[in-house]
């Protein structure tokens, strides 16, 4: 039997793997023992996340692109209690363009929603992720995490190929 050791072609240093326990299926009791390769993909290495509480009628920036670049969104959690004549919107805006991700009703029931996309949501060229409120008793939480990428391309260019 041939031994394998995947490598970095670069620096030669072995990949990481880890020792896993597993069971036989159908028996549940047998255990084996075995070596699996451990990856991970660039949104878990790179991305991070931010958190902001608004209690106000307000445009809050949660995360701005580094000059030139754009966001790709991982993860959206928000909160909001239910208020009459409150409006919650997660947006997209580069100061000209403004593309809306959610608007959930927080005037009729309060809200409690998680979002894990699995597809590419991914902000054009300089646009930040914005909550707009509307409302003087706001009150509500978003959390976003995401990924900054270095560069993107203008909203006319991005907004043809969607």
């Amino acid at each position: 039997m041939w031994r394998v050791v995947p490598s970095n072609p670069a620096t030669g240093s072995a990949w990481h793997s880890e020792h896993v326990q597993t069971y036989v299926p159908l028996v549940g009791t047998e255990r084996t023992d075995n070596i699996t390769l451990v990856t991970m993909g660039p949104l878990f290495v790179h991305g991070v996340f931010k958190s902001v509480s608004i209690t106000s009628a307000t445009t809050t920036t949660v995360a701005a692109p580094h000059g030139g670049g754009s966001l790709l969104i991982t993860d959206i959690v928000v909160s909001a209690k239910k208020v009459n004549g409150t409006t919650l919107d997660v947006e997209f805006d580069d100061g000209v363009n403004t593309e809306i991700l959610l608007s959930p009703d927080s005037i009729n029931q309060s809200v409690n929603f998680a979002w894990q996309p699995v597809g590419r949501i991914q902000g054009w060229e300089d646009a930040a992720l914005k909550i707009v409120t509307t409302g003087a008793n706001t009150v509500a939480t978003v959390t976003v995490g995401y990924v900054q990428n270095p560069s993107s391309v203008p909203y006319a260019e991005w907004n043809s190929a969607r």
